[in-house]
């Protein structure tokens, strides 16, 4: 999958005739640049080499400022109405809210996203209060390895449901603690992410968690083939190498490993771990 950035050759103008913000971490990733040209603010134009599955709470489907192309829910909880899938029952907020930081358009309101107007496949495995259960992020990602977007009909080829969907990238902001009565969850989670960069192509990312500990601990996060990721502090907009991590993100213990930690340090993980200026 190719790497986009704003530059010119893939940037449009930031629609500034409404009330749209731009996320100050925007300019440290490079999704939103300063044109040369004209000194306007420019936001990767809308290329789409793959969609993005976010398991997570749901997704309002409804929402403008979502390019939301196809849902699945992997819980029990019901959608209050009952003319609405439960997939795009959102009582939590949080799946709409990741979904927006990916691909909120770029339309002047609303906020704008890293990839504006990037498909996105919702895969519902929390409830309105945040709970779920390890066992529906595990149906959830067996689901994209599956060959039928219903369970009956085959898909073209033999094509895995997240190549069906084009999904090239899987997104879990979302973690449960690693112990030894839990410790099988978490390597079947594992597996299955390994099997989805091996088998299908799709990388996997990965919220650190925010309990201020190492994430070794921590599944997805701790999962060697997962992109982990961190949280910067404040004036994250800002190049500035010194930049500390938010007071509450857990962090790759580099020291060594932590005694009772579930997945050794590698330097492949390391390579897999970053820190992101999401915050402000």
């Amino acid at each position: 999958m190719p790497t986009i950035t704003c530059t010119d050759e893939f940037a449009v103008p930031v629609d500034t005739s409404g009330s749209q913000t731009v996320p100050t971490g925007m300019a440290r990733i490079m999704a939103v640049t300063t044109s040369a040209a004209t000194g306007q603010l420019q936001t990767v134009a809308p290329v789409f080499p793959a969609a993005v599955a976010v398991i997570d709470s749901g997704i309002q489907c409804s929402h403008p400022d979502l390019n939301v192309v196809y849902t699945k829910q992997f819980n029990d909880e019901r959608s209050p109405d009952p003319n609405r899938d439960g997939g795009c029952y959102d009582g939590l907020g949080h799946g709409t809210h990741v979904s927006g930081t990916i691909g909120a358009l770029n339309y002047g309101y609303g906020v704008l996203g890293v990839l504006p107007g990037a498909p996105i496949v919702g895969l519902k495995v929390l409830n309105a209060a945040g709970s779920g259960e390890a066992s529906s992020i595990i149906a959830a990602l067996s689901w994209l390895l599956e060959t039928s977007l219903n369970g009956s009909i085959p898909n073209p080829g033999g094509a895995t449901n997240a190549q069906q969907l084009s999904v090239g990238v899987v997104n879990l902001s979302l973690a449960f603690g690693v112990s030894s009565g839990s410790r099988a969850l978490a390597d079947a989670v594992c597996e299955l992410l390994g099997r989805l960069e091996n088998e299908a192509g799709v990388v996997s990312v990965s919220a650190a968690g925010n309990e201020g500990q190492p994430l070794n601990n921590r599944c997805p996060a701790g999962c060697p083939s997962t992109v982990t990721v961190t949280a910067l502090d404040q004036q994250q907009g800002q190049v500035d190498p010194s930049q500390a991590p938010a007071s509450f993100s857990n962090y790759l213990w580099l020291a060594q490993n932590p005694a009772d930690a579930m997945w050794p340090l590698t330097p492949d993980k390391i390579n897999r771990t970053v820190a992101a200026p999401g915050l402000g």
